[in-house]
């Protein structure tokens, strides 16, 4: 999905200027836009990193975090050889790139459909819905009413049918204490959508 520190700061603009002219994926220009029209378009913020950097300063000063964003490219091509001398070009082909584009339109969708479809346990200022079909998808990522709402929240999933695969493996590292500082949901309707964005940065 491109250099991790650009990502970062691309979702937190989204977050940011959710649906409006600014957002990067701005749901008003319709569903395509949102998916992947985007990505047709030339964007000056991805190029500047003198743009992009004030919004990841935790990142940046991080050496880990700036490997990762200078070497995306051969980090991501670096498993294809291993699958070749595993399993041949069909390997390469199934295990490399049709599970890239795979995963890539699981986490499009976030953007696009968890912005059309679904139902709103918080009232944000965006169009942001939680879409059963998407947080399949993507292993929890489409309850992205609820990341709206509480988006420094490490849970996504916050009613008991809301399966949150990504916030189980979450929990099981932070009690094999492998991560820390983990930020846990609060209840449901102790939750204030926009203290939380401001209180965290978001804005």
């Amino acid at each position: 999905q491109g250099p991790i520190m650009v990502w970062v700061a691309e979702h937190r603009l989204h977050h940011r200027y959710s649906d409006t002219g600014l957002d990067p994926h701005d749901s008003n220009r319709g569903f395509f836009y949102a998916h992947i029209g985007h990505l047709f378009y030339h964007k000056d913020f991805e190029d500047n990193p003198e743009q992009w950097v004030k919004y990841v300063p935790d990142m940046a000063n991080q050496p880990y975090y700036r490997f990762l964003n200078t070497y995306n490219i051969p980090i991501a091509l670096a498993f294809l050889p291993l699958l070749y001398w595993v399993g041949g070009l069909s390997w390469v082909l199934w295990g490399g790139f049709a599970r890239v584009v795979l995963m890539l339109h699981a986490t499009w969708f976030v953007n696009s459909a968890c912005h059309f479809f679904g139902y709103r346990n918080f009232e944000t200022r965006d169009r942001s819905t939680n879409c059963w079909w998407a947080a399949i998808l993507s292993a929890g990522e489409g309850w992205h009413n609820n990341h709206h709402a509480q988006p420094s929240c490490a849970a996504h999933g916050r009613m008991p049918w809301e399966f949150d695969l990504t916030w189980m493996v979450i929990r099981m590292l932070e009690k094999l204490g492998l991560i820390w500082d983990v930020r846990h949901p609060v209840p449901v309707r102790a939750a204030s959508p926009n203290r939380d964005l401001v209180e965290h940065g978001t804005y």
